[in-house]
């Protein structure tokens, strides 16, 4: 649900990147403790770049030492958690 909300929301969002499952390299991780110490279902980890998109139509050249991000991509990826 967080995926579709989120593609929506903010075009810089790729839910194909997007895991969902609990890896044992993950197991100490803020995010699994929540959820098993307190069964909180839904806990995520969001994950972000400041200089780096590798795909879509923000790809940037390295080389260049160009940036390219969506200046508003976390006011938009916050705007669709009322909906959760």
């Amino acid at each position: 649900m967080l995926s579709r909300l989120l593609e929506q929301c903010a075009l810089s969002f790729d839910p194909k990147s997007s895991h969902y499952k609990i890896e044992r390299s993950k197991e100490s991780t803020a995010r699994i403790t929540i959820w098993r110490e307190y069964g909180v279902v839904r806990s995520y980890t969001m994950e972000s770049t400041y200089c780096g998109f590798d795909q879509g139509s923000f790809k940037v050249s390295r080389e260049t030492g160009g940036c390219g991000f969506e200046p508003r991509s976390g006011k938009k990826r916050v705007s669709g958690y009322p909906e959760l």
